[in-house]
C-alpha cells in the first residue's frame, strides 16, 4: 500500500467517485494510515468546503465507511470527524442541496444511532445542521446584512476548526517523532551494548593468541 503524503491524500480525494469500490479503496487506504488521523481529517474538511454538491455527498459517505471501519482499530477517527461533521452538514445544508441528498445524509445518521457510532446528543446536533435553513429577511437591507453576519459566524467557526486541526495534527506529529525518537535511541544502545561485546571478543582473542605463542615459544625452549 502506497506511502502516505497531504498531496497523495488531496489527488485521492479528488480522484474520489461515487462508486463503492472507489470509497472503499480510499477508505481502506486512510485506515491504514489511520495515525495520520488529524492531518487526514482537516484535509477532508477543507476539501469538502470547496466541493460540488454532487461531490459533498461522495465525501460523507468516504467519512461513514472510514469511521464505522475503523471502529475495531480504534476511536481515532470517530472523534476526529466528530469534530467537524456539524459544519460540514451545515454547508452542504447552506450551499443547496436537494431532497435526495438530504435523505440520504439522515440515512447515513439513521445507521450510526442504531449501531451507536455517535451518542444521541451528537446525531441530533447532527440532524440540525442537516435542517438548518437560511432565515429569509422581507426587507432587502436585513436580509444582506444578515447574511453577512452569518457568513462571517461561519467563516470564523470554520477558522476556529481548522486551528483545532492544525494543532492536533501538530500533536500527531509530535508523537510520531517522539516515537521515533525513542525507536533510535533504543537502536543505538543496542548497537553501543553490540560494540561493546565485540571489543570484549577481540581482546579475548588477542590474549588467547599471545598465550597460544607463549606456549609453543616454552615447547621449543625445552626441546631445545
Amino acid at each position: 500500500m502506497s506511502g502516505f503524503t497531504e498531496n497523495a491524500l488531496i489527488r485521492k480525494l479528488q480522484e474520489l467517485n461515487s462508486s463503492q469500490q472507489s470509497i472503499q479503496t480510499l477508505s481502506l487506504w486512510l485506515i491504514h494510515h489511520r495515525k495520520h488521523h488529524a492531518v487526514i481529517v482537516k484535509t477532508w474538511f477543507k476539501e469538502i468546503l470547496k466541493a460540488k454538491d454532487s461531490k459533498q455527498l461522495t465525501f460523507m459517505y468516504l467519512a461513514n465507511d472510514v469511521i464505522q471501519n475503523s471502529k475495531k482499530k480504534g476511536p481515532e477517527y470517530g472523534k476526529a470527524f466528530g469534530e467537524v461533521l456539524v459544519e460540514s452538514f451545515k454547508h452542504m445544508a447552506k450551499t443547496g442541496i436537494n431532497t435526495k441528498t438530504k435523505h440520504s445524509l439522515h440515512r447515513i445518521l439513521s445507521i450510526w444511532e442504531e449501531r451507536g457510532v455517535y451518542d444521541s446528543q451528537k446525531i441530533q446536533e447532527f440532524k440540525e445542521a442537516v435542517d438548518v435553513e437560511v432565515i429569509k429577511t422581507p426587507e432587502k437591507k436585513a436580509k444582506v446584512e444578515g447574511r453577512s453576519k452569518q457568513e462571517r459566524r461561519r467563516s470564523e467557526t470554520k477558522e476556529d476548526l481548522l486551528i483545532l486541526l492544525d494543532k492536533e495534527s501538530a500533536l500527531s506529529l509530535s508523537a510520531v517523532v517522539n516515537s521515533a525518537a525513542e525507536l533510535l535511541a533504543e537502536y543505538n544502545l543496542r548497537l553501543s551494548e553490540e560494540m561493546e561485546k565485540r571489543r570484549k571478543m577481540a581482546a579475548m582473542l588477542r590474549d588467547f593468541a599471545q598465550a597460544q605463542r607463549d606456549l609453543a615459544k616454552q615447547a621449543e625452549a625445552r626441546l631445545e
